[in-house]
């Protein structure tokens, strides 16, 4: 990771299809954890959060059914 702040995007398959999101690139410092590189999702639109709200709950349902 040469600068933070860099943009970046990131496809995710849910249950209604695939998910676009943008986001920035930034630097995960090793509290506790190694460290490394993330993306901090910079805006959901209200469709996208309802998607990946459903998909959470979906899968935590199946990982305790």
């Amino acid at each position: 990771l040469e600068s933070e702040g860099t943009t970046g995007a990131l496809v995710i398959a849910l249950l209604e299809g695939p998910v676009n999101l943008a986001g920035e690139i930034v630097r995960i410092d090793g509290h506790g954890a190694d460290p490394g590189a993330g993306i901090r999702v910079t805006s959901l639109d209200e469709q996208v959060r309802r998607e990946l709200a459903n998909y959470m709950i979906e899968r935590h349902y199946q990982a305790h059914a």
